[in-house]
């Protein structure tokens, strides 16, 4: 009884047309091993954006973790559609019905989907949010949870609704976050769980078992979306807050900075330390120590392993760069 069930289910969901909206490395990572690899099944399209979106108005939005799906879609013989602004309701419409969308996947895709267009698929239309939702909805949510010191996030799978990641959940796994995480470790342990969820839960939404948990927006928490400007440092913070600060937004991301004598510069690590404050520091100024960089918080100080300065070497901390920073014996860059 237990193998023909599970015939009946790899059956059911491996004739589907799936459609996944994405623009990210996330949804081509979840794509190609998620999707793709299930045995007969049909990928009937995948909708992305260029690099570099006109949202009107004479403002646009380039996208750091932009993906390539030219040959992901060659290889899995399905059309791709490019998107290069904000798509319509008339948009989307076309789309669902040219590609025959039964159900339909968005992963890491950068505008609302209308409501207008939620009941076309079948079987639907579900979205994967790195959080564990109704927590930390909206943008960015890996680099929100490490700025503000979180120890456990997740993902979840649910279903797209009318207001912003407020659909019903299908299923969720936690993510435990380490001290020693950044943006780049935790964003590869979201997709690899990521992965996990959709394998696992596709094949029962197919069959007709539509797991649903609705959410408890009394609880509910939401965050903006970050731009390369919010990165300026603060240093009227503790040093775990700006270490905080500093490993949710290090590469691939543009990275914290400050500027001094017209120089950007962008701190890309750090480590805390138990190292005192010197007598009459002023928190957001440096020093060196056996030929290590020290950045002074409110509290304590933080080792600077990787800085860029503007015309300087890159990578790391250079003998240059520790230079230019301890002869400067000033405070810079506070933001009030």
């Amino acid at each position: 009884m237990f193998n023909q069930f599970n015939f009946y289910i790899d059956r059911l969901i491996y004739k589907m047309r799936i459609v996944v909206f994405s623009s990210t490395e996330f949804g081509h990572r979840c794509i190609t091993a998620g999707v793709v690899p299930a045995k007969g099944s049909e990928l009937a399209g995948i909708v992305t954006t260029e690099p570099v979106i006109d949202l009107g108005n004479g403002k646009s939005m380039t996208l750091s973790t932009h993906a390539n799906f030219e040959q992901l879609a060659k290889e899995s013989n399905c059309e791709l559609i490019k998107i290069s602004h904000r798509p319509s309701v008339a948009d989307y419409t076309d789309i669902l019905k040219r590609t025959g969308a039964e159900i339909v996947l968005v992963l890491g895709w950068y505008f609302m989907i209308p409501t207008d267009v939620l009941s076309i698929p079948d079987f639907g239309m579900l979205g994967i949010h790195a959080s564990l939702l109704p927590k930390y909805r909206g943008m960015a949510p890996v680099n929100w949870v490490l700025i503000n010191g979180e120890t456990e996030t997740g993902v979840t799978l649910f279903y797209i609704a009318e207001g912003i990641d407020e659909g019903d959940i299908v299923a969720q796994i936690k993510i435990p976050i380490r001290p020693d995480d950044d943006c780049q470790t935790l964003y590869e342990k979201v997709s690899v769980e990521s992965i996990k969820i959709i394998r696992k839960n596709l094949p029962l939404i197919a069959s007709g078992i539509f797991p649903r948990l609705a959410q408890d927006h009394s609880v509910a928490t939401k965050f903006p979306r970050r731009k390369p400007e919010d990165g300026q440092i603060n240093f009227n913070q503790t040093a775990i807050e700006v270490h905080n600060f500093v490993r949710a937004q290090t590469r691939p991301y543009p990275g914290v900075f400050t500027m001094k004598e017209n120089r950007k510069l962008t701190i890309w690590k750090t480590a805390v330390t138990e190292l005192s404050l010197p007598e009459g520091t002023t928190p957001g100024s440096f020093i060196s120590k056996d030929n290590r960089l020290f950045l002074n918080c409110t509290d304590t100080t933080l080792e600077i392993l990787d800085i860029e300065i503007e015309g300087m070497s890159l990578n790391s901390t250079t003998q240059e760069q520790i230079d230019f920073l301890s002869d400067l014996q000033t405070t810079i860059g506070i933001k009030n």
